[in-house]
Protein backbone atom coordinates (compact mmCIF):
# COMPACT_ATOMS: atom_id res chain seq x y z
CA UNK A 1 0.00 0.00 0.00
CA UNK A 2 1.33 3.17 -0.86
CA UNK A 3 1.86 6.06 1.19
CA UNK A 4 4.62 8.18 -0.22
CA UNK A 5 5.12 11.96 -0.49
CA UNK A 6 3.52 13.01 -3.35
CA UNK A 7 6.08 15.27 -5.37
CA UNK A 8 9.21 13.55 -3.69
CA UNK A 9 12.31 12.35 -5.30
CA UNK A 10 11.86 8.65 -3.66
CA UNK A 11 9.48 7.25 -6.14
CA UNK A 12 11.87 8.25 -8.92
CA UNK A 13 15.50 6.54 -7.31
CA UNK A 14 12.71 2.93 -6.29
CA UNK A 15 11.99 3.25 -10.44
CA UNK A 16 15.39 3.98 -11.00
CA UNK A 17 16.46 1.14 -8.52
CA UNK A 18 13.71 -1.25 -9.65
CA UNK A 19 14.89 -0.52 -13.68
CA UNK A 20 18.44 -1.34 -12.61
CA UNK A 21 17.19 -4.57 -11.28
CA UNK A 22 15.27 -5.55 -14.04
CA UNK A 23 18.32 -4.93 -16.26
CA UNK A 24 20.91 -6.52 -14.40
CA UNK A 25 22.60 -3.46 -14.06
CA UNK A 26 25.14 -3.60 -11.49
CA UNK A 27 27.15 -0.44 -11.79
CA UNK A 28 24.22 1.98 -11.69
CA UNK A 29 25.50 3.95 -8.21
CA UNK A 30 23.42 4.44 -5.15
CA UNK A 31 24.94 6.30 -2.22
CA UNK A 32 23.67 5.01 1.11
CA UNK A 33 21.13 8.03 1.57
CA UNK A 34 19.46 6.95 -2.04
CA UNK A 35 19.40 3.64 -0.64
CA UNK A 36 17.78 4.35 2.95
CA UNK A 37 15.03 6.41 0.67
CA UNK A 38 14.49 3.16 -1.64
CA UNK A 39 14.16 0.73 1.14
CA UNK A 40 11.99 3.09 2.76
CA UNK A 41 9.97 3.69 -0.56
CA UNK A 42 9.64 -0.23 -0.81
CA UNK A 43 8.32 -0.47 2.41
CA UNK A 44 5.56 1.57 1.90
CA UNK A 45 4.28 -0.30 -1.60
CA UNK A 46 5.04 -3.35 0.17
CA UNK A 47 7.85 -4.73 -2.12
CA UNK A 48 10.02 -6.81 -0.33
CA UNK A 49 11.97 -7.72 -3.09
CA UNK A 50 13.73 -4.18 -3.56
CA UNK A 51 13.76 -3.64 -0.10
CA UNK A 52 15.38 -7.37 0.25
CA UNK A 53 17.93 -5.96 -2.88
CA UNK A 54 18.64 -2.51 -1.44
CA UNK A 55 19.59 -3.44 1.65
CA UNK A 56 22.04 -6.26 0.40
CA UNK A 57 23.62 -3.34 -1.61
CA UNK A 58 23.75 -1.07 1.27
CA UNK A 59 25.63 -4.03 3.71
CA UNK A 60 27.81 -5.11 0.65
CA UNK A 61 28.82 -1.30 0.20
CA UNK A 62 28.23 0.52 3.25
CA UNK A 63 28.67 -2.19 5.92
CA UNK A 64 29.21 0.86 8.70
CA UNK A 65 26.09 2.57 7.90
CA UNK A 66 23.78 2.36 10.63
CA UNK A 67 20.33 3.41 8.96
CA UNK A 68 20.71 0.67 6.75
CA UNK A 69 21.50 -2.08 9.16
CA UNK A 70 18.72 -1.02 11.42
CA UNK A 71 16.32 -1.22 8.48
CA UNK A 72 18.06 -4.43 8.32
CA UNK A 73 17.17 -5.47 11.73
CA UNK A 74 13.28 -4.95 11.08
CA UNK A 75 13.20 -6.92 7.42
CA UNK A 76 14.56 -9.50 9.52
CA UNK A 77 11.43 -9.30 11.83
CA UNK A 78 8.87 -9.09 8.18
CA UNK A 79 10.43 -11.76 7.27
CA UNK A 80 9.94 -13.74 10.06
CA UNK A 81 13.61 -14.27 10.76
CA UNK A 82 13.54 -13.79 14.75
CA UNK A 83 17.63 -14.68 15.44
CA UNK A 84 18.48 -12.29 12.93
CA UNK A 85 15.83 -9.67 13.99
CA UNK A 86 17.55 -9.67 17.69
CA UNK A 87 21.29 -10.06 16.49
CA UNK A 88 20.43 -6.51 14.77
CA UNK A 89 19.15 -5.19 18.03
CA UNK A 90 22.18 -6.68 20.19
CA UNK A 91 24.83 -4.65 18.35
CA UNK A 92 25.73 -1.86 19.94
CA UNK A 93 24.79 0.91 17.47
CA UNK A 94 23.17 4.18 17.85
CA UNK A 95 20.66 5.49 19.82
CA UNK A 96 18.28 6.90 16.84
CA UNK A 97 14.53 6.46 17.27
CA UNK A 98 14.67 3.28 14.98
CA UNK A 99 17.64 1.57 17.19
CA UNK A 100 15.84 1.91 20.07
CA UNK A 101 12.50 0.62 18.66
CA UNK A 102 14.28 -2.23 17.45
CA UNK A 103 15.46 -3.14 20.52
CA UNK A 104 11.91 -3.18 22.09
CA UNK A 105 10.64 -4.99 19.01
CA UNK A 106 13.01 -8.10 19.83
CA UNK A 107 11.59 -8.17 23.43
CA UNK A 108 8.19 -7.21 22.18
CA UNK A 109 6.76 -11.22 23.26
CA UNK A 110 8.28 -10.95 26.64
CA UNK A 111 8.57 -6.91 27.81
CA UNK A 112 6.21 -6.25 30.54
CA UNK A 113 3.57 -3.75 28.24
CA UNK A 114 4.49 -0.94 31.06
CA UNK A 115 7.86 -1.42 30.95
CA UNK A 116 7.40 -1.00 27.15
CA UNK A 117 5.02 2.20 27.29
CA UNK A 118 7.97 3.90 29.73
CA UNK A 119 10.41 3.53 27.16
CA UNK A 120 8.11 4.78 24.41
CA UNK A 121 7.00 7.52 26.00
CA UNK A 122 10.35 8.44 26.67
CA UNK A 123 11.71 7.98 23.41
CA UNK A 124 8.77 10.65 22.22
CA UNK A 125 9.94 12.97 24.88
CA UNK A 126 13.47 13.55 23.60
CA UNK A 127 12.70 13.27 19.79
CA UNK A 128 11.54 16.91 17.81
CA UNK A 129 9.87 14.43 15.19
CA UNK A 130 9.70 11.26 14.08
CA UNK A 131 10.74 10.51 10.31
CA UNK A 132 8.28 8.19 7.67
CA UNK A 133 9.83 5.02 8.46
CA UNK A 134 10.32 5.64 12.48
CA UNK A 135 6.54 6.63 13.19
CA UNK A 136 5.34 3.45 11.59
CA UNK A 137 7.90 1.32 13.21
CA UNK A 138 6.34 3.10 16.62
CA UNK A 139 3.15 2.30 16.11
CA UNK A 140 3.80 -1.39 14.91
CA UNK A 141 6.02 -2.18 17.82
CA UNK A 142 3.39 -0.18 20.40
CA UNK A 143 1.07 -2.55 18.93
CA UNK A 144 2.71 -5.50 19.15
CA UNK A 145 3.80 -5.04 22.74
CA UNK A 146 -0.28 -5.13 23.31
CA UNK A 147 -0.02 -0.88 23.44
CA UNK A 148 -2.96 0.02 21.21
CA UNK A 149 -5.07 1.59 23.28
CA UNK A 150 -1.97 3.74 24.76
CA UNK A 151 -1.87 4.40 20.76
CA UNK A 152 -5.05 5.89 20.47
CA UNK A 153 -4.29 7.92 23.77
CA UNK A 154 -1.82 9.20 22.19
CA UNK A 155 -2.56 10.30 18.65
CA UNK A 156 -3.08 13.94 19.00
CA UNK A 157 0.69 13.51 20.67
CA UNK A 158 1.94 11.67 17.56
CA UNK A 159 0.60 13.45 15.14
CA UNK A 160 2.72 16.71 16.69
CA UNK A 161 5.63 14.48 16.69
CA UNK A 162 5.51 12.77 13.05
CA UNK A 163 7.14 14.31 9.57
CA UNK A 164 4.86 13.24 7.67
CA UNK A 165 1.42 12.65 8.83
CA UNK A 166 -0.54 10.00 6.43
CA UNK A 167 2.20 7.60 7.54
CA UNK A 168 0.65 7.40 10.95
CA UNK A 169 -2.26 7.76 10.21
CA UNK A 170 -2.61 4.83 7.74
CA UNK A 171 -0.33 2.55 10.31
CA UNK A 172 -2.58 3.57 13.06
CA UNK A 173 -5.46 2.04 10.61
CA UNK A 174 -3.54 -1.05 9.97
CA UNK A 175 -3.13 -1.52 14.06
CA UNK A 176 -6.94 -0.80 14.26
CA UNK A 177 -7.95 -2.80 11.50
CA UNK A 178 -6.02 -5.68 13.05
CA UNK A 179 -8.26 -5.66 16.11
CA UNK A 180 -11.61 -4.99 14.19
CA UNK A 181 -11.67 -1.62 15.83
CA UNK A 182 -13.59 0.07 12.01
CA UNK A 183 -14.95 2.83 13.43
CA UNK A 184 -11.51 4.25 14.19
CA UNK A 185 -10.20 2.36 11.09
CA UNK A 186 -13.04 4.03 8.83
CA UNK A 187 -12.42 7.61 10.60
CA UNK A 188 -8.41 7.47 10.02
CA UNK A 189 -8.97 6.67 5.96
CA UNK A 190 -11.78 9.12 5.73
CA UNK A 191 -8.97 11.98 7.00
CA UNK A 192 -6.55 10.44 4.85
CA UNK A 193 -8.47 10.79 1.43
CA UNK A 194 -9.06 14.02 2.53
CA UNK A 195 -5.69 14.84 2.74
CA UNK A 196 -4.73 12.98 -0.39
CA UNK A 197 -8.01 12.93 -2.43
CA UNK A 198 -5.75 11.49 -5.44
CA UNK A 199 -4.60 8.37 -3.76
CA UNK A 200 -6.76 5.00 -4.92
CA UNK A 201 -4.77 3.15 -2.33
CA UNK A 202 -6.47 5.23 0.60
CA UNK A 203 -9.73 5.15 -1.25
CA UNK A 204 -10.03 1.23 -1.95
CA UNK A 205 -8.72 0.77 2.03
CA UNK A 206 -11.70 3.01 2.57
CA UNK A 207 -13.70 0.80 0.83
CA UNK A 208 -11.89 -2.54 2.18
CA UNK A 209 -12.83 -1.12 5.86
CA UNK A 210 -16.43 -0.09 4.99
CA UNK A 211 -17.36 -3.17 2.82
CA UNK A 212 -15.80 -5.25 6.17
CA UNK A 213 -18.69 -3.22 8.19
CA UNK A 214 -20.60 -3.91 5.98
CA UNK A 215 -21.55 -0.49 5.56
CA UNK A 216 -21.99 -1.22 1.22
CA UNK A 217 -23.37 1.75 0.16
CA UNK A 218 -21.25 4.01 1.79
CA UNK A 219 -18.54 1.61 0.24
CA UNK A 220 -19.52 2.01 -3.14
CA UNK A 221 -19.40 5.67 -2.70
CA UNK A 222 -15.60 5.36 -1.76
CA UNK A 223 -15.30 3.08 -4.58
CA UNK A 224 -16.70 5.51 -7.13
CA UNK A 225 -13.86 7.96 -6.44
CA UNK A 226 -11.43 5.12 -6.66
CA UNK A 227 -12.37 4.45 -10.35
CA UNK A 228 -12.46 7.78 -11.18
CA UNK A 229 -8.54 7.87 -10.23
CA UNK A 230 -8.22 4.39 -12.08
CA UNK A 231 -10.78 3.01 -13.95
CA UNK A 232 -9.21 -0.27 -14.85
CA UNK A 233 -8.03 -1.03 -11.60
CA UNK A 234 -9.26 -4.86 -10.84
CA UNK A 235 -9.04 -4.56 -6.80
CA UNK A 236 -11.39 -1.29 -7.15
CA UNK A 237 -14.07 -3.24 -9.56
CA UNK A 238 -13.22 -6.64 -7.03
CA UNK A 239 -14.35 -4.61 -3.79
CA UNK A 240 -17.18 -3.28 -5.94
CA UNK A 241 -18.64 -6.16 -7.13
CA UNK A 242 -18.12 -7.76 -3.43
CA UNK A 243 -20.49 -4.68 -2.46
CA UNK A 244 -23.07 -5.04 -4.17
CA UNK A 245 -23.33 -8.91 -4.03
CA UNK A 246 -23.65 -8.36 -0.12
CA UNK A 247 -26.55 -5.67 -0.97
CA UNK A 248 -28.35 -8.43 -3.36
CA UNK A 249 -27.74 -6.52 -6.19
CA UNK A 250 -26.77 -9.57 -7.63
CA UNK A 251 -27.51 -8.16 -11.69
CA UNK A 252 -25.02 -5.07 -11.18
CA UNK A 253 -22.47 -7.59 -9.76
CA UNK A 254 -22.81 -9.73 -12.70
CA UNK A 255 -22.54 -6.47 -15.03
CA UNK A 256 -19.48 -4.93 -13.17
CA UNK A 257 -17.19 -7.89 -13.12
CA UNK A 258 -18.31 -9.21 -16.98
CA UNK A 259 -16.45 -6.82 -19.54
CA UNK A 260 -13.27 -8.03 -17.44
CA UNK A 261 -13.40 -12.45 -17.38
CA UNK A 262 -11.95 -13.21 -20.58
CA UNK A 263 -8.49 -13.69 -20.17
CA UNK A 264 -8.50 -14.01 -16.20
CA UNK A 265 -8.91 -17.49 -16.21
CA UNK A 266 -5.36 -18.41 -14.75
CA UNK A 267 -4.79 -14.79 -13.34
CA UNK A 268 -4.63 -14.42 -9.63
CA UNK A 269 -7.66 -12.51 -8.65
CA UNK A 270 -10.73 -12.99 -7.38
CA UNK A 271 -13.13 -11.73 -9.96
CA UNK A 272 -13.80 -14.94 -11.43
CA UNK A 273 -14.85 -16.00 -8.11
CA UNK A 274 -17.06 -12.81 -7.92
CA UNK A 275 -18.37 -13.32 -10.97
CA UNK A 276 -19.48 -16.83 -10.63
CA UNK A 277 -21.37 -15.64 -7.46
CA UNK A 278 -23.06 -12.84 -8.91
CA UNK A 279 -24.54 -15.62 -11.92
CA UNK A 280 -25.83 -17.53 -8.70
CA UNK A 281 -27.72 -15.08 -7.50
CA UNK A 282 -29.18 -14.23 -10.93
CA UNK A 283 -30.85 -18.31 -11.26
CA UNK A 284 -27.78 -18.84 -13.58
CA UNK A 285 -26.21 -21.26 -11.61
CA UNK A 286 -25.33 -23.61 -14.79
CA UNK A 287 -23.52 -20.80 -16.60
CA UNK A 288 -21.62 -20.11 -12.94
CA UNK A 289 -20.34 -23.98 -12.69
CA UNK A 290 -19.41 -23.80 -17.17
CA UNK A 291 -17.08 -20.66 -15.30
CA UNK A 292 -15.95 -22.27 -12.09
CA UNK A 293 -14.94 -25.82 -14.08
CA UNK A 294 -13.22 -24.13 -16.83
CA UNK A 295 -11.15 -21.88 -13.39
CA UNK A 296 -10.84 -25.25 -11.33
CA UNK A 297 -9.08 -27.06 -14.93
CA UNK A 298 -7.30 -23.68 -15.70
CA UNK A 299 -6.36 -22.51 -11.81
CA UNK A 300 -5.57 -25.77 -9.51
CA UNK A 301 -4.63 -23.56 -6.61
CA UNK A 302 -7.95 -21.17 -7.17
CA UNK A 303 -9.72 -22.18 -3.42
CA UNK A 304 -12.83 -20.09 -4.05
CA UNK A 305 -13.31 -22.04 -7.32
CA UNK A 306 -13.20 -25.16 -5.59
CA UNK A 307 -15.23 -24.49 -2.78
CA UNK A 308 -17.87 -22.82 -4.66
CA UNK A 309 -17.94 -26.14 -6.99
CA UNK A 310 -18.10 -28.09 -4.09
CA UNK A 311 -20.83 -26.28 -2.08
CA UNK A 312 -23.00 -26.53 -5.55
CA UNK A 313 -22.55 -30.32 -5.54
CA UNK A 314 -21.24 -30.14 -9.05
CA UNK A 315 -20.78 -33.30 -10.72
CA UNK A 316 -17.49 -31.76 -12.13
CA UNK A 317 -16.23 -31.12 -8.20
CA UNK A 318 -15.14 -34.71 -7.55
CA UNK A 319 -12.46 -35.50 -10.09
CA UNK A 320 -11.15 -31.45 -10.21
CA UNK A 321 -10.67 -31.40 -6.98
CA UNK A 322 -7.70 -33.96 -7.24
CA UNK A 323 -6.11 -30.95 -8.93
CA UNK A 324 -6.65 -28.35 -6.26
CA UNK A 325 -5.57 -31.80 -3.97
CA UNK A 326 -2.08 -31.97 -6.30
CA UNK A 327 -1.72 -28.16 -5.94
CA UNK A 328 -2.29 -27.45 -2.57
CA UNK A 329 -3.25 -30.53 -0.46
CA UNK A 330 -0.68 -32.98 -0.52
CA UNK A 331 2.02 -30.33 0.58
CA UNK A 332 -0.12 -29.35 3.54
CA UNK A 333 -2.27 -32.29 4.43
CA UNK A 334 -2.96 -30.71 7.89
CA UNK A 335 -4.15 -27.69 6.33
CA UNK A 336 -6.23 -29.50 3.99
CA UNK A 337 -7.97 -31.58 6.25
CA UNK A 338 -8.65 -28.53 8.99
CA UNK A 339 -10.46 -27.66 6.18
CA UNK A 340 -12.42 -30.63 5.39
CA UNK A 341 -13.31 -30.44 9.29
CA UNK A 342 -14.28 -26.70 8.21
CA UNK A 343 -17.09 -27.98 5.96
CA UNK A 344 -18.26 -30.80 8.42
CA UNK A 345 -18.77 -28.59 11.03
CA UNK A 346 -21.09 -26.12 8.62
CA UNK A 347 -23.48 -28.70 8.07
CA UNK A 348 -21.22 -28.85 4.12
CA UNK A 349 -20.96 -32.42 4.80
CA UNK A 350 -20.52 -33.19 0.50
CA UNK A 351 -17.53 -31.11 0.68
CA UNK A 352 -16.01 -32.46 3.88
CA UNK A 353 -16.66 -36.05 2.11
CA UNK A 354 -15.07 -35.43 -1.03
CA UNK A 355 -12.17 -33.61 1.31
CA UNK A 356 -11.55 -36.14 3.33
CA UNK A 357 -11.71 -38.87 1.02
CA UNK A 358 -8.69 -37.64 -0.80
CA UNK A 359 -6.04 -37.87 2.03
CA UNK A 360 -7.95 -41.30 3.38
CA UNK A 361 -7.35 -43.25 -0.32
CA UNK A 362 -3.24 -42.61 0.10
CA UNK A 363 -3.74 -43.88 3.55
CA UNK A 364 -2.57 -40.32 5.25
CA UNK A 365 -5.87 -39.17 6.71
CA UNK A 366 -5.10 -39.60 10.43
CA UNK A 367 -7.47 -42.14 12.45
CA UNK A 368 -9.12 -39.42 14.56
CA UNK A 369 -10.94 -38.01 11.43
CA UNK A 370 -12.29 -41.39 9.79
CA UNK A 371 -15.77 -40.70 11.85
CA UNK A 372 -16.18 -37.70 10.30
CA UNK A 373 -15.40 -39.26 6.64
CA UNK A 374 -17.76 -42.06 7.21
CA UNK A 375 -20.32 -39.70 8.95
CA UNK A 376 -19.97 -37.36 6.00
CA UNK A 377 -20.11 -39.92 3.36
CA UNK A 378 -23.97 -41.36 4.30
CA UNK A 379 -25.29 -37.94 5.14
CA UNK A 380 -24.41 -36.83 1.90
CA UNK A 381 -26.18 -39.73 0.21
CA UNK A 382 -22.82 -42.04 -0.78
CA UNK A 383 -24.82 -45.05 0.45
CA UNK A 384 -23.42 -47.85 -1.89
CA UNK A 385 -19.95 -46.56 -0.64
CA UNK A 386 -20.54 -46.86 2.63
CA UNK A 387 -22.38 -50.21 2.31
CA UNK A 388 -19.27 -51.15 0.35
CA UNK A 389 -16.80 -50.28 2.87
CA UNK A 390 -18.68 -52.24 5.51
CA UNK A 391 -18.59 -55.32 4.05
CA UNK A 392 -14.53 -55.10 3.12
CA UNK A 393 -14.05 -54.20 6.60
CA UNK A 394 -16.00 -57.13 8.06
CA UNK A 395 -14.77 -59.70 5.71
CA UNK A 396 -11.38 -58.45 5.71
CA UNK A 397 -10.34 -55.68 8.11
CA UNK A 398 -12.19 -56.60 11.46
CA UNK A 399 -9.89 -54.64 13.58
CA UNK A 400 -10.59 -51.39 12.07
CA UNK A 401 -14.26 -51.38 12.29
CA UNK A 402 -15.57 -48.63 14.33
CA UNK A 403 -19.66 -47.60 14.77
CA UNK A 404 -19.22 -45.33 12.81
CA UNK A 405 -18.48 -47.47 9.41
CA UNK A 406 -21.00 -49.96 11.13
CA UNK A 407 -24.07 -47.67 11.66
CA UNK A 408 -23.31 -45.93 8.38
CA UNK A 409 -22.95 -49.22 6.80
CA UNK A 410 -26.08 -50.91 8.12
CA UNK A 411 -28.24 -48.44 7.57
CA UNK A 412 -26.92 -47.17 3.82
CA UNK A 413 -27.69 -51.23 3.34
CA UNK A 414 -30.82 -50.26 4.09
CA UNK A 415 -31.51 -47.40 1.96
CA UNK A 416 -30.81 -49.14 -1.19
CA UNK A 417 -32.69 -51.99 -0.16
CA UNK A 418 -29.87 -54.32 0.53
CA UNK A 419 -31.67 -56.11 3.31
CA UNK A 420 -30.23 -59.42 3.09
CA UNK A 421 -26.79 -57.94 3.03
CA UNK A 422 -28.01 -56.14 6.37
CA UNK A 423 -29.39 -59.01 8.15
CA UNK A 424 -26.07 -60.51 7.13
CA UNK A 425 -23.61 -58.30 8.16
CA UNK A 426 -25.66 -57.87 11.33
CA UNK A 427 -25.01 -61.43 12.16
CA UNK A 428 -21.28 -61.05 11.56
CA UNK A 429 -21.29 -58.23 14.00
CA UNK A 430 -22.87 -60.24 16.46
CA UNK A 431 -20.27 -62.74 16.01
CA UNK A 432 -17.28 -60.58 16.72
CA UNK A 433 -18.66 -58.56 19.47
CA UNK A 434 -17.70 -56.99 21.46
CA UNK A 435 -15.96 -54.29 19.21
CA UNK A 436 -13.07 -53.08 20.53
CA UNK A 437 -14.81 -49.67 19.98
CA UNK A 438 -11.70 -46.55 18.80
CA UNK A 439 -14.48 -43.95 18.57
CA UNK A 440 -17.80 -42.56 19.70
CA UNK A 441 -21.06 -42.04 16.99
CA UNK A 442 -19.31 -38.67 15.73
CA UNK A 443 -22.63 -37.01 14.47
CA UNK A 444 -24.93 -37.76 17.04
CA UNK A 445 -24.91 -38.47 20.71
CA UNK A 446 -28.02 -40.63 19.60
CA UNK A 447 -25.97 -43.92 19.75
CA UNK A 448 -24.47 -43.21 22.78
CA UNK A 449 -28.38 -43.09 24.45
CA UNK A 450 -29.23 -45.79 22.68
CA UNK A 451 -26.50 -48.42 22.55
CA UNK A 452 -24.48 -50.16 19.91
CA UNK A 453 -25.93 -53.67 20.95
CA UNK A 454 -29.26 -52.14 20.98
CA UNK A 455 -29.48 -50.86 17.83
CA UNK A 456 -27.97 -53.70 16.17
CA UNK A 457 -30.94 -55.30 17.66
CA UNK A 458 -33.20 -53.04 16.99
CA UNK A 459 -32.26 -52.92 13.27
CA UNK A 460 -32.15 -56.72 12.69
CA UNK A 461 -36.03 -57.14 14.04
CA UNK A 462 -36.96 -54.28 11.84
CA UNK A 463 -35.05 -56.15 8.75
CA UNK A 464 -37.42 -59.26 9.06
CA UNK A 465 -40.39 -57.23 8.18
CA UNK A 466 -38.99 -55.38 4.77
CA UNK A 467 -42.45 -54.66 3.91
CA UNK A 468 -43.18 -52.44 7.16
CA UNK A 469 -39.37 -51.32 7.10
CA UNK A 470 -39.52 -47.60 7.97
CA UNK A 471 -35.53 -46.52 7.72
CA UNK A 472 -36.24 -42.69 8.98
CA UNK A 473 -37.22 -44.63 12.33
CA UNK A 474 -34.49 -46.56 12.65
CA UNK A 475 -32.13 -43.63 11.43
CA UNK A 476 -29.76 -41.96 14.37
CA UNK A 477 -28.18 -39.68 12.51
CA UNK A 478 -28.91 -35.82 13.41
CA UNK A 479 -27.22 -33.96 11.82
CA UNK A 480 -27.99 -29.78 11.75
CA UNK A 481 -29.67 -29.24 8.31
CA UNK A 482 -27.07 -28.36 5.88
CA UNK A 483 -28.60 -24.69 4.33
CA UNK A 484 -28.00 -24.59 0.43
CA UNK A 485 -29.08 -21.05 0.47
CA UNK A 486 -26.63 -18.45 -1.72
CA UNK A 487 -25.99 -16.08 2.09
CA UNK A 488 -23.78 -19.31 3.00
CA UNK A 489 -21.67 -19.51 -0.52
CA UNK A 490 -18.58 -17.39 0.93
CA UNK A 491 -16.07 -15.89 -1.10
Amino acid sequence: MSIEKQSNERLELYESFRKALKEGNEDEFFDADDLIAIVDQAVDLSDDYVQLEALMRGYRYFADNEDLAVRRGFLFYDLDIKEGAEDMARRPAGDSPLWTLLRIRAKAETLDPERARKVLEKLIARTDKFDDEAIIQLVDCASACGLYDWLKNNEKLLRKKCDYLPALLYELHIAAATRSDSKYAIALLEELTEIEPFSIDFWLALAQELVSASRNDDALTAIDYAIAIDAENQSAIALKATALLQLGRFAEAEETVKPLIDGLMTDDTPLVGLYARALIGNDSTPKAVEILTERAAQKPDDETAFDLLMRLKAPEAAQLLRLHYKAVGKPHVEEWINRANDYYNQGEYHAAALMFRLPYDEHILPREHYAALYSALYVSGNYALCAEWLEDYLYNNQSQLSPDICIAGLLSMARIGNFEGAMAAIRNLERIFPLKIRTQWHISSALISVGFSTFLNMLGTMLKRPDMFEIDAIDIFTPPTPSDRYENIEE
